[in-house]
């Protein structure tokens, strides 16, 4: 998903931002490093995918240099004007060609990776992977969103009329998607879920603009570039992802009160992808629970942590936690937890 979003980006501007290629040429190294985890016909359509867009991005950036080398007099020619033009629908065209085919090998892997689990049946199961297709929706607007952004005035008039009809289908699946969790998850966990899904104001009033006017000439208007608009959405796959990891580990922990019938996980649900950017912890959440005093450091129970917790919950909203429930989870998803409930700010940690 990130190397979908940096490519499109990458393609839009014609390679022209540097920073822009590098994100690409890191996401790519990612995922190579998970390669053994894609079925073999898989990964052989993300190297393929990757070569036409190599070809596409050099085809864009050579019609872009011949349209900079028209000559110009006091001011632009015509036939310069006509020649950016045209290398700016280029741009478009490339970018919106690649970001359908990465949405359909991204596609591939998710029906893959849902396929060889034996739970499909099981209400967990499909709380696992409506996380996942929430996630998947919010990559595909982050790369039509920043793609759409990084393209010249030219370009973007120049996306096909479907173009527009994907971003509403990504809005509202969004929205649905998120309903749909909210429908799947543990009844105890609505008041933790209601914190995870819940936008930062800034990109829920744009989205709400954008489902409204479809233009994406609104986004410009706010103010916002491509790597702004990246860090917004990006930290909110993350939260969700977050969540997501530890619905799974507090639901598949055998002292939880969903380890025993009747709702119990059926199978192993699909475990959620470990890469460092989205599934890990941040680095406050990474240690044991301590305590200070003047004599050191002393290691805090875990029903002293599971206590605190309930009470700074509690004192928060009210999350229908119970004692027992807390005890279920290690001291590091409590604190998990907390930052997503509370927001990951210094204060929290």
């Amino acid at each position: 998903q990130y190397e979908r979003g940096s490519t499109c980006i990458n393609l839009s501007s014609a390679g022209q931002h540097q920073k822009y290629a590098k994100a690409v040429s890191q996401a790519r190294s990612a995922v190579n490093a998970h390669s053994s985890t894609f079925s073999p016909g898989t990964f052989a359509e993300v190297n393929a995918v990757r070569r036409r867009c190599d070809k596409m991005l050099v085809s864009v950036g050579n019609e872009l240099v011949l349209a900079l080398g028209q000559p110009d007099a006091s001011e632009p020619t015509e036939a310069a004007l006509a020649a950016l033009e045209r290398a700016s629908r280029s741009a478009a065209e490339a970018f919106y060609r690649s970001f359908g085919e990465y949405n359909s090998v991204v596609k591939q892997a998710l029906e893959e990776c849902h396929a060889s689990s034996s739970a499909s049946t099981s209400p967990d199961w499909q709380a696992m992977r409506c996380f996942d297709l929430l996630k998947n929706c919010l990559g595909e607007m982050r790369a039509w969103l920043c793609g759409a952004l990084a393209l010249p005035r030219a370009g973007l008039e120049g996306l096909p009329a479907r173009a527009t009809t994907d971003l509403l289908f990504c809005l509202r699946e969004q929205r649905a998607r998120t309903e749909e969790l909210r429908a799947l998850a543990p009844p105890r966990m609505l008041e933790l879920l209601g914190a995870a899904v819940e936008m930062d104001p800034e990109l829920r009033s744009l989205l709400a603009k954008l489902e409204e006017s479809l233009d994406v000439c609104t986004v410009r208007k706010a103010g916002l570039i491509p790597p702004r608009l990246w860090r917004l959405i990006t930290s909110h796959i993350a939260k969700i992802e977050q969540l997501q990891v530890m619905l799974h580990n507090y639901a598949s922990s055998p002292s939880s009160p969903r380890s025993s019938p009747p709702h119990s996980w059926q199978g192993s649900p699909p475990t959620p992808p470990r890469r460092a950017h989205a599934s890990s912890p941040p680095a406050a959440c990474q240690t044991t629970p301590t305590t200070q005093g003047a004599g050191g450091t002393a290691a805090l129970s875990q029903e002293d942590v599971a206590g605190a917790a309930l009470a700074l919950l509690g004192g928060v909203r009210g999350d229908g936690l119970l004692q027992e429930d807390l005890h279920a989870l290690s001291g590091d998803q409590i604190k998990q937890l907390l930052l997503l409930r509370l927001g990951d700010s210094e204060g929290a940690r």
